[in-house]
């Protein structure tokens, strides 16, 4: 028998005590576990007769049981470590990847600067918090505008709406359109584009009833559209 990888020892079981007390003497039972000993280092035989070769057999027979099954037990840590090993690694490159991808997808994300323009045809600002609940809208609440910022809006989209003319009309009905509240002036500034009131100043103005007249057509038309 070979010496077993990694073992450095061989069991001694009690009831060899037996066998020892069949030997005629010590010296016999000396030679019995010098011969064990290189049995299970060097696997020699040893080669005795009488009760000294019965003993020997049975002892070393046990000796190669328990090599063999020491040797069962050395390549299963064996395995099992080797498999900890893989696993371990394995773990790591997923770790690795997914930081990895992480990164690249940090990388990626778009940058939202401050020059986005939006433009004048969006009239309300609808903030849904739950559509599938059917949750509340909450409107964009309107704010009158200023003469300068009418005649600005004029100048922006160059027409010839009359800006004093624009903020007096609707001064003077309460900034309604039609018999609802107005939601958005600068609609209301294109619509006057469309009508009569963006005509050159140089107009005949015993029309200005006419001139009334269009804007009253235009607003019932946006009531009625919802606009």
């Amino acid at each position: 028998m070979d010496k077993k990888e990694g073992k450095v020892a061989f069991l001694v079981y009690y009831d060899w005590e037996t066998l020892f007390d069949t030997l005629n003497s010590n010296e016999e039972a000396g030679e019995l576990i010098k011969a064990l000993f290189a049995f299970a280092k060097r696997g020699e035989i040893a080669e005795f007769t009488g009760a000294l070769k019965m003993a020997f057999v049975f002892m070393s027979q046990q000796i190669e049981r328990d090599a063999e099954k020491w040797e069962g037990i050395r390549v299963s840590r064996s395995r099992a470590g080797k498999k900890g090993a893989e696993q371990k690694q394995a773990n790591q490159a997923n770790a690795n990847f997914a930081k990895q991808n992480k990164q690249k997808q940090a990388n990626q994300a778009v940058t939202v600067t401050d020059d986005v323009t939006v433009t004048d045809d969006v009239t309300d600002v609808i903030y849904k918090a739950d559509e599938s609940a059917n949750a509340p809208t909450k409107t964009k609440r309107f704010t009158k505008p200023s003469l300068e910022e009418v005649k600005a809006y004029c100048a922006e989209r160059k027409n010839n709406v009359n800006a004093e003319k624009f903020i007096d009309y609707y001064e003077s009905n309460g900034w309604k359109v039609g018999k609802n509240s107005m939601k958005d002036w600068k609609a209301a500034v294109r619509n006057w584009e469309k009508s009569n009131f963006a005509k050159p100043e140089n107009k005949d103005y015993s029309k200005c009833q006419n001139d009334d007249f269009d804007i009253a057509k235009y607003e019932s038309l946006m009531n009625r559209f919802d606009l």
